[in-house]
């Protein structure tokens, strides 16, 4: 048996307590704070996090409550700020950091949670 309790944010809860399906959080003022997906007690798949305005500020890939796939972090024009890849909790791959405009300003390589390369 499933239950949820939107008030919390959970939509669904296993019997036991443990929070399971889809995941909602709301600020203050009533505009959606976190949209994302528990599975068995632990975020899984794409998290996505809004401003007290409705703006997008950041989305984040977990697997197993980790880090796991693309992590962004945006501007409030919109454009990405920061895009990071992760394996397990672990930086692993590149790391880019943009300008308000779009130019990218910084970026590394990680492998097993180090930087092997930066420019």
């Amino acid at each position: 048996m499933q239950k949820g309790n939107v008030k919390d944010g959970l939509y669904c809860r296993q019997s036991s307590g443990i929070p399971h399906g889809p995941y909602a959080a709301f600020h203050a003022n009533g505009v959606k704070a976190t949209d994302g997906q528990y599975a068995n007690g632990v975020r899984v798949g794409l998290w996505t996090y809004f401003n007290e305005k409705g703006e997008k500020v950041g989305e984040t890939q977990f697997s197993g409550d980790n880090y796991h796939g693309k992590r962004v972090e945006y501007f409030a024009n919109g454009k990405p700020r920061l895009v990071e890849e992760y394996v397990n909790g672990r930086h692993e791959g590149s790391v880019q950091e943009y300008s308000q405009d779009g130019k990218l300003v910084r970026q590394a390589m990680y492998h097993d949670d180090r930087v092997v390369d930066a420019k």
